[in-house]
């Protein structure tokens, strides 16, 4: 059984250490090719994040080898090091990004997940396997070195400058029950930081595009996608079958993984601060372009008799239909619905065409 959990935790941990890779990887030939000055913190996160990856295939390496659990031990001693250094690293990478964003919750959101939780359960990981390593090196000595072998008996003391610390007062001899209990707990402990950090990357808004969009669609509780995620599973067990169209324009919000769409990021209603589906002007702006959510708007002049942007009387009759951005919107829409159904990787920042940019400009 505890064989079992270190394989799997094992192949977690070569699971996320080489998505972490492949994700820096995208972020530095981006960087490059606009010329980014962030280039060098991306070269410098794909460098640190092959290192990691390195100490994962090596113990990978090592198991397969046949290797003994003693030398599976000293390597996580000397993992743990990186490990720890990569939490102020990716503090000070992650940091650069979320000043690069538009700071959104879900960009704050993105940068907990990313600078504090994975590098804090990549080290309570590779701590944990240390643990279970050790433990099996006990285990697996002869029964006449067993019994002369002690291990080292902690104390914690606290310090002349009020800080705890663990001192060793002594040793005890090593025994079996002691040494299977802890192997279970190390590799318990190990194993759900793992699925921890599985979790994280599943969930983290750095995954491609339309990974993020599929997994929103089938998570969603929104009524418009249920059709929808019934289609999209049967097409993953049906490759390259036709997928019956679902018409992903008549969704009544913009789903969550294209909020940083390059165009949907352009028009935020200032009512529910997110990207607009159905916009409509608000007509008290004069010569500045005030654009709502039309449910939002209306149903803040169920309420209220006046504008919420500039205080002055406003009606829901008096607002201002925007066709031409409505159908941009729409087709921006469908292009990503195609872009998801056909898994084409296509950038969520993809360009806009100069006719719809000259609509999108009459409208900021």
């Amino acid at each position: 059984m505890a064989s079992s959990i270190q394989e799997l935790t094992r192949c977690m941990s070569l699971l996320i250490d080489s998505a972490k890779v492949f994700e820096a990887a995208q972020k530095t030939v981006e960087a490059i090719d606009r010329n980014d000055r962030g280039s060098d913190v991306e070269k410098a996160s794909l460098t640190n994040r092959m290192i990691l990856l390195g100490f994962t295939v090596a113990e990978v390496g090592l198991v397969l080898s046949g290797a003994e659990s003693k030398s599976l031990e000293i390597l996580k001693k000397v993992e743990i090091v990186p490990r720890v250094l990569n939490l102020p690293f990716e503090i000070i990478t992650q940091s650069f990004h979320l000043a690069q964003s538009r700071q959104t919750p879900q960009d704050h959101l993105r940068f907990i997940q990313n600078a504090l939780l994975s590098p804090t359960a990549d080290i309570v990981r590779v701590a944990a396997q240390g643990k279970a390593y050790q433990e099996q090196t006990y285990l697996d000595l002869d029964p006449k070195e067993l019994e002369k072998a002690t291990r080292p008996i902690y104390e914690e003391r606290i310090s002349y400058d009020g800080q705890y610390d663990l001192e060793i007062v002594g040793h005890k001899p090593v025994e079996i029950e002691e040494c299977l209990k802890n192997l279970e707990e190390a590799n318990s402990c190990a194993s759900k930081a793992a699925i921890l950090q599985l979790a994280n990357a599943i969930f983290n808004p750095t995954l491609p595009l339309y990974e993020r969009l599929a997994l929103y669609v089938r998570q969603t509780a929104h009524e418009g996608l249920i059709a929808l995620a019934q289609r999209i599973a049967p097409q993953q067990e049906q490759q390259g079958q036709a997928v019956e169209n679902v018409d992903f324009r008549q969704l009544p919000t913009i789903p969550l993984p294209l909020h940083q769409d390059a165009l949907f990021s352009q028009f935020i209603c200032s009512i529910t601060q997110e990207p607009i589906r159905d916009p409509v002007r608000d007509p008290t702006g004069g010569n500045a372009t005030i654009l709502y959510e039309r449910i939002a708007i209306t149903n803040w002049l169920r309420i209220n008799e006046t504008s919420p942007h500039t205080r002055q009387p406003l009606r829901v009759e008096n607002l201002v239909e925007c066709p031409a951005l409505k159908l941009i919107i729409d087709e921006r829409l469908e292009m990503h619905y195609q872009g998801l159904l056909l898994h084409l990787g296509q950038n969520a920042n993809a360009p806009i065409a100069d006719a719809d940019q000259a609509v999108i400009n009459d409208h900021l």
